[in-house]
């Protein structure tokens, strides 16, 4: 390990998000998704990926993506920490630091460990989209479900009472005759 003193220059890989919009990848941009229920009846729903809020679904998402690099930059302070491990050295550079494991003396090395960070967050990240989307897909089957049931129950209540005011219509005659 390369210890560095006060004014040397090393090396420190960054990794950041930054915001990018994107066409949602549940409905396309369409705004609407078709489920297919086990009957072979379709129904078709707002998306509820795209639309969270007030706004109702919007065709597009918002996303964060990861940039990657690596910065020069000039020990400015360094700081020793005893430990159960043995002693830990950690290197500032003005507003940033980073302990002696990540700093290094190339920009190849420091750039490889920045791409590495990137893999890492990513690979979360495309688990944590993963259990959204099957959330997703289970809410909209529970909905579909759920509004199918309801107008199940609302056309036979509706069958009942149209039975009901025809035979109230046929004694109204009779009792006229």
């Amino acid at each position: 390990m390369t210890h560095y003193k006060i004014g040397d220059r090393a090396w420190l890989p960054f990794a950041e998000t930054r915001e990018i919009t994107m066409t949602c990848p549940v409905c396309a941009g369409t705004k609407v998704v078709t489920l297919t229920l086990g009957s072979g009846d379709t129904a078709t729903l707002p998306c509820d990926f795209c639309g969270k809020g007030f706004e109702g679904p919007q065709g597009y998402i918002k996303e964060w993506q990861y940039v990657s690099g690596a910065e020069e930059l000039a020990v400015t302070q360094i700081d020793a920490h005893e430990t159960t491990k043995g002693v830990e050295i950690e290197y500032h550079f003005g507003s940033r630091y980073a302990r002696e494991d990540g700093i290094f003396s190339t920009r190849q090395e420091a750039e490889a460990a920045s791409q590495k960070i990137v893999e890492a967050a990513e690979r979360k990240e495309a688990m944590r989209a993963k259990h959204i989307k099957a959330h997703q897909a289970q809410n909209y089957s529970w909905n579909a479900g759920y509004h199918m049931r309801e107008a199940a129950k609302a056309e036979k209540k509706a069958a009942y009472h149209r039975e009901k005011a025809i035979i109230c219509k046929a004694r109204a005659k009779e009792g006229t005759k």
